[in-house]
């Protein structure tokens, strides 16, 4: 009888994604998230609402929200060195906003600049992405820090690649939706549902080694058996 020497791919390097978060704002009418901060200032009115955290700011005020980082372990933790993905379900009441926040963080910079243009931001210029309308849309972000860059898909449809980060270092903790910059032209109002933040996830190259070395094993093994 033949024995065989079964080889073992020994991988030590591949980092798993480790960070999950996720806020469907199902908290009762006219109470914050849990864990969230929301401000209101200078005349802004701010509902929330069930399955839908709904913001709106008028005149001079403003109205915005984020999360209490250290509260979710997968955000305390998030290494903003590896890629990460960001979704959630949003709709605009009405074409009437101007430099509402959809979301921001230290790499992605998106905002409805006039009426329901849905535009990213880098440097100081907005590039329209698409008209949203009134209608629900699921958007998601696929940031790669590596690169300087992230995609944005609207629906399932990829609608910008390789949009370039913002290049400024905010206060963000770690993220901003809502209006965050007062001032007579500066309002809006909009509604989020179902946010989803996956952090820490493995560069594609590593995930390209592995499934390289895993092939070649295959291939060896094979070769050694016979098959």
């Amino acid at each position: 009888m033949r024995s065989f020497l079964i080889p073992v791919l020994c991988i030590t390097s591949v980092a798993a994604a480790e960070g999950l978060w996720t806020e469907s704002f199902t908290g009762a009418n006219g109470t914050a998230p849990a864990n969230w901060t929301i401000s209101t200032t200078g005349g802004s009115t701010l509902n929330i609402q069930n399955n839908a955290l709904a913001m709106s700011s008028t005149g001079n005020g403003e109205a915005y929200g984020y999360p209490n980082k250290a509260a979710f372990p997968a955000l305390s933790g998030w290494d903003l060195t590896l890629p990460y993905r960001v979704e959630f379900d949003f709709r605009l009441p009405d074409a009437n906003n101007h430099w509402f926040f959809v979301y921001v963080d230290q790499m992605a910079h998106t905002v409805i600049d006039y009426g329901d243009d849905f535009t990213y931001r880098s440097g100081a210029v907005n590039t329209k992405i698409m008209d949203l309308g009134t209608s629900w849309h699921h958007i998601r972000y696929d940031v790669r820090p590596a690169a300087g860059s992230y995609d944005i898909r609207v629906d399932g449809a990829l609608k910008v690649t390789g949009a370039a980060f913002l290049g400024v270092a905010g206060p963000w903790d770690p993220f901003w939706i809502g209006d965050r910059a007062p001032g007579s032209v500066d309002f809006g109002s909009a509604s989020w549902d179902n946010l989803e933040i996956v952090t820490n996830i493995p560069e594609p190259a590593t995930l390209v080694l592995l499934s390289a070395g895993l092939a070649g094993l295959a291939r060896r093994l094979r070769r050694r058996l016979g098959w």
